[in-house]
């Protein structure tokens, strides 16, 4: 007599569970917005749940340091209680001016003293806008070479206090620009290992630039938006006479991403900039996502790193 019933029931059932799933969140803050996206991970795709985002008030977060954690922190909670998200915890991408990545060529299985004694005498190559004594360091091996991301222990201290405010524990902090490698990694493999490519990133205050060779960023630079073209050009014209674009010396591509992605007149002027094409980055095209039934919009290019470090939690 109860043929059917389970069935009848298992939608309720669902929407009666659905608080008590417990997701991951991905954490972006820029200057002037804090971001969220709610994810599941799984055994196979990753389901995107929700994506919102908030203006930041003046002075509470500046060039990719909380300058006021506990205001921050109480924004970010509040954040994850008004969209119904029960996460035990967060991976946060850091922008660009936060953190300074560096390719090694380091001896293996270096680390500890040995390790900060090497770094202490390359310290003038590093190029470091902080004292090494004063950094904390996270190496990743790739390839025959290593990637050292070095960050200042204050902001990384500020970092932490902001999550613990809001009640979340941190699970990682990223590199905004690896977190855009990450989300484009399937466009990236569209070409060959010796063709240069570009990720534009056009934030408000300023423009991220990194140029990637074979899977790795080896520039990243920075720029004033009115001065972006001409300074880039410039570069790129330097680069090319010192040898240090090469093979080629050309890009292969550009990928824009950040507020001002989808302007037509932008990827003509830069277009011609580069010399190269320029499209706007399609976070969507990830492969290994899944997006929910709820999910009403077509993701704008802003979510990529948000994007990318989702694809990074499919292993915790």
């Amino acid at each position: 007599m109860f043929s059917g019933l389970t069935e009848q029931l298992m939608p309720l059932r669902q929407r009666l569970l659905k608080p008590f799933r417990r997701t991951r969140l991905a954490v972006e803050i820029e200057d002037e917005h804090l971001s969220l996206l709610e994810f599941l991970p799984g055994q196979g795709d990753l389901l995107v749940r929700q994506w919102f985002t908030t203006p930041l008030p003046a002075g509470v977060f500046s060039a990719g340091v909380p300058q006021l954690p506990d205001a921050l922190g109480d924004l970010l909670g509040d954040l994850v209680l008004q969209g119904g998200i029960n996460a035990p915890g967060a991976l946060a991408s850091v922008p660009t001016a936060a953190v300074n990545l560096r390719l090694l060529g380091l001896p293996p299985q270096l680390a500890g003293a040995e390790l900060r004694a090497l770094l202490q005498q390359r310290q003038a190559r590093l190029d470091l806008p902080f004292p090494l004594g004063e950094a904390e360091l996270d190496l990743e091996p790739r390839g025959d070479c290593v990637l050292g991301a070095f960050m200042a222990v204050e902001a990384l201290d500020r970092w932490i206090q902001t999550f613990t405010v809001a009640g979340l524990e941190l699970h990682g902090l990223e590199p905004a620009t690896m977190s855009l490698g990450r989300a484009l990694g399937g466009a990236f493999q569209a070409f060959a290992s010796d063709d240069w490519l570009g990720v534009l990133d056009l934030q408000t205050q300023r423009w991220d630039l990194v140029l990637w060779l074979a899977g790795l960023p080896r520039f990243q630079l920075s720029f004033e938006p009115k001065k972006g073209p001409e300074q880039i050009q410039g570069l790129l014209a330097l680069f090319k006479r010192q040898g240090r674009l090469t093979p080629g010396g050309e890009l292969a591509q550009l990928w824009l991403v950040g507020p001002g992605a989808d302007d037509p007149a932008m990827a003509i002027q830069l277009s011609e900039c580069f010399a190269c094409p320029v499209a706007q980055a399609d976070p969507q095209a990830a492969p290994g996502l899944q997006w929910a039934d709820s999910w009403q919009m077509r993701a704008p290019a802003s979510l990529s790193r948000l994007l990318g470090l989702a694809q990074r939690g499919r292993e915790r």
